[in-house]
């Protein structure tokens, strides 16, 4: 007998195939409802796979998953953070949040000096975007200095960096506008 459980957004819906029901059917019926009843309560088992040793992380059918990041034939997986986007209002500066995917930063006309930590997991993207030129510019340090720079300039609205942690830096993926440098 094969159950199978489909759910979507507010059913789950249960198939019982490959059974015919005939003469033991109250036997039959305790069998369907008890893996029902285990579909239901979570007591149905599941393999876990873990690795033997911390830096060899496990691959499964080529695809590695390592030190909390997954990668394939050298393509690695983008994970967008779920916290919602933030914006750092003009003349406040201050440190850009890796726990979101979008930080929308402003300045004012002396500019804002801003810091970017290291990401928290391989893959993780980040975008950052002047939306308002106050007539300074924007600087970002980076606690890890990219293959371009340890520094990033927006200069004028619309300036945009997309980010991805490599797991030892920032990978700049798109570059509009921004000035990379090394301080």
């Amino acid at each position: 007998m094969a159950i199978t459980q489909r759910s979507t957004k507010n059913t789950n819906r249960i198939k019982v195939t490959n059974k015919i029901i005939e003469d033991n059917l109250v036997d039959d019926m305790t069998e369907v409802i008890s893996e029902v009843n285990n579909l239901i309560d979570g007591s149905q088992k599941t393999d876990t796979i873990s690795e033997k040793t911390s830096g060899a992380g496990v691959t499964v059918d080529g695809l590695l998953i390592k030190d909390r990041g997954i990668s394939a034939n050298s393509m690695r997986g983008a994970f967008y953070p779920s916290v919602a986007q933030n914006n750092i209002t003009a003349g406040t500066g201050g440190a850009i949040s890796v726990a979101n995917y979008l930080t929308t930063i402003n300045t004012d006309a002396g500019g804002d000096a801003f810091t970017l930590a290291n990401g928290t997991q391989i893959g993780q993207m980040k975008k950052i975007l002047l939306v308002a030129d106050g007539g300074g510019n924007g600087v970002i340090t980076f606690a890890t200095a990219t293959a371009s720079g340890n520094t990033a300039t927006f200069d004028d609205a619309g300036d945009s960096l997309l980010l991805q942690w490599s797991g030892t830096a920032w990978i700049i993926l798109e570059n509009s506008g921004v000035t990379m440098t090394t301080v």
